[in-house]
């Protein structure tokens, strides 16, 4: 790989990339803390967000009652300030208070309630009506009065039974701990001191070598020694290979004596490439539940259904279809191997470690099995990536690689809306390139490289335009907006699941998944929900709820993800400082910037749609090869970091991978 990094131009490159995030960062801020839309509860120094305990699904209408049992104290004025989501009523002793209820509901009315208080007891009641619940409310003011425990509520208003009403993402029952099996007594304690070992050797991998000076004077594990030396024969290949057939004959396997019926939406999915089948054109969103998926998966799809034998033979296309999975997930896991291959040309350990984790990652097992478009959006995704990758190493830049990759990313396009964040980051990457004046070298010289570049970028973007712009167009004229889904009530369907709203700490704590029942994960923040579903079964699609010691060693096998989890981001950060401080014009550029922009946008759904069923992490399958690369990284700096003690990581990676073919190893039906 050549680097065209230089002098010319890089402090404004620098800051341009720098500012990507940032701009991304400041967007969601933003949207959450003022956009009426986002149903995101801003904490107040005075009062507390409250709701329902359990409410109803789908129940639009709550009342929050106060009562005092005297009046409020003379010197203090019941002044008191009132958001609710998304309108209320104020009523006092039965008289009501005047309210403006605007269109933002995010701001903060002042009421006077002195002229509705008397001297004896007093009863405030708020009813708030929120069409999308669930319904919330926020009182700030006097301690007397703002919202909080002391506060009831009654839902629906119908049945008036009174209960405690519940802090918002803390006090609802389905926050309730309840611990998963493996921390069950008598054996508890132990487990929690393993726990503690382990956790304590993940910090000490963490620790750099100059912080370590028994290491750095030996240097033991140091990335310059020959591999033999490090541990790794020259045939960690061979293993790679070995473990990437034990997967496919798991996958293939499970996807074979897998009920088609189950999973994630299988006969809307099936239904969509029935359609295509029979009618040979693309459906609106608006008429199926997965019809606003883009199509390359459901073309395919529909071809392998008239090749199996369509309507007329039952249960073969059904089949066929559904085995379109496991292969596109084995060829997203070459792909993966590839990119190390191509980055790591000279470190076994590294590429091993990498393919290791991206071959065993328990979401790829669980999804294969399926019918869906996931595992197929990953793969031309995921080539896409690889795609850009390699352009990005090269050292010239030919026109025909423009077409070649224009072409890469309009499939991607074509197969999920995530395909959106590759395409942007290899033109990112290009634009970049005409800012600073650093042109790659060219097979014949230009006296224009900057306008070589520019017309280099145009020719991509203007090949993937042509690929699936007309998809994005024809969104854009029925619904005005190129990326539609069911959770978009434009598309005619409704989508109302718990909790309805999110507040700060669902995006800022982590922990639920190691500790709570694998479902609970979904609820208690994103990133739980995340890593419950990307080293788990945390939806139950696949493991078994009923039997404990399936769910006892699915906690284990979360635990033993720790250290890859911490890996993959540290190789994420690792790669991102080589983007910023050394090689902007490079492989990890891609890589960091896809990355950035699918988990942004994946944060930026959950706020927009507050509903458990977006914790999936299936949902960025692409960027399995990223996480190969990263993880590659990340496990290959703490094993230098670790020393001979590098073996505990080698055998935590294995127990992992044992883990992992025992779960996801289908064995039928749930008792």
């Amino acid at each position: 790989m050549s680097s065209v990094y230089g002098r010319r131009g890089g402090s404004l490159v620098r800051l341009l990339i720098c500012a990507v995030p940032l701009a991304i960062v400041g967007f969601m801020v933003r949207q959450a803390l003022y956009s009426p839309d986002v149903a995101f509860l801003s904490p107040a120094r005075d009062g507390q967000w409250i709701v329902a305990p359990a409410p109803p699904p789908g129940e639009p209408k709550a009342v929050f009652v106060r009562r005092l049992d005297a009046g409020l104290a003379r010197d203090v004025r019941p002044v008191i300030r009132v958001a609710a989501m998304r309108e209320y009523r104020i009523s006092v002793n039965g008289r009501t208070v005047p309210v403006t209820n605007g269109k933002d509901w995010k701001v903060l009315e002042t009421h006077d309630l002195s002229p509705f208080l008397t001297a004896g007891s007093n009863e405030i009641r708020i009813d708030v009506v929120n069409p999308v619940s669930p319904p919330a409310l926020l009182v700030t003011g006097p301690p007397e009065l703002r919202s909080g425990e002391r506060w009831l509520v009654v839902t629906p208003p119908s049945r008036g039974v009174e209960v405690g009403a519940a802090v918002a993402d803390r006090d609802e029952t389905s926050l309730r701990p309840t611990r998963n099996p493996l921390w069950a007594p008598p054996v508890a304690g132990y487990r929690i001191v393993a726990a503690g070992v382990y956790l304590l050797f993940i910090a000490y991998a963490l620790v750099p070598l100059r912080f370590k000076r028994w290491l750095a004077r030996r240097n033991v594990g140091d990335s310059r020694l020959p591999a033999r030396r490090r541990g790794w024969p020259a045939g960690a290949s061979l293993l790679c290979g070995l473990l990437f057939a034990a997967v496919a004959l798991v996958q293939l396997r499970n996807a074979w004596v897998y009920p088609s019926a189950n999973g994630f939406d299988p006969l809307q999915h099936f239904e969509y490439v029935q359609y295509v089948a029979a009618h040979h054109a693309v459906p609106l969103a608006n008429q199926g539940w997965e019809m606003s998926q883009p199509p390359l998966y459901y073309a395919v799809g529909a071809a392998v259904y008239r090749w199996a034998g369509g309507d007329g033979s039952p249960g073969r296309p059904a089949k066929s279809v559904q085995m379109l999975s496991p292969l596109a997930a084995l060829a997203t896991i070459a792909i993966a191997w590839s990119l190390l291959r191509l980055l790591f040309p000279a470190s076994p350990r590294t590429r091993a470690l990498g393919f290791i984790v991206a071959a065993t990652l328990p979401v790829t097992f669980y999804i294969s099995t399926e019918v869906t478009n996931e595992t197929f959006a990953a793969l031309a995704i995921g080539a896409a990536i690889h795609a850009l990758a390699r352009n990005a190493a090269r050292s010239e830049g030919r026109w025909r690689d423009a077409i070649r990759l224009g072409l890469a990313s309009g499939l991607g396009l074509l197969s999920k809306y995530t395909g959106t964040f590759a395409f942007l980051a290899g033109g990112l990457l290009s634009g970049l390139r005409v800012v600073s004046g650093t042109a790659r070298r060219q097979t014949s010289i230009s006296r224009w490289p900057r306008l070589r570049e520019l017309l280099w970028t145009v020719l991509f973007c203007a090949t993937t335009v042509a690929v699936c712009g007309w998809l994005y167009a024809r969104n854009v004229r029925t619904f005005g907006t190129p990326f539609i889904g069911a959770w978009d009530r434009r598309s005619g369907f409704n989508i109302v699941q718990p909790p309805g709203y999110h507040t700060p700490v669902f995006y800022s704590r982590f922990g639920a998944a190691l500790l709570e029942e694998p479902p609970q994960s979904r609820l208690t923040s994103f990133w739980d929900g995340m890593y419950g579903s990307m080293w788990g079964d945390s939806h139950n699609m696949f493991l078994s709820p009923n039997n404990r010691d399936v769910q006892t060693i699915a906690a284990v096998c979360l635990w033993l993800a720790l250290l890859p989890s911490v890996a993959i981001l540290l190789g994420f950060l690792q790669a991102a400082r080589h983007v910023v401080t050394r090689e902007w014009d490079h492989p990890y550029f891609i890589l960091v910037f896809t990355t950035l922009g699918t988990v942004a946008s994946m944060l930026w759904f959950s706020l927009r749609y507050p509903i458990y069923s977006g914790m999936k992490a299936h949902w960025a399958l692409s960027l399995i090869p990223c996480a190969a690369v990263f993880a590659a990284l990340g496990l290959e700096t703490m094993c230098r970091q670790s020393g001979r003690l590098r073996v505990a990581i080698y055998a935590s990676l294995a127990l992992l991978v044992a883990d992992v073919f025992w779960l996801f190893w289908y064995r039928g039906p749930w008792s």
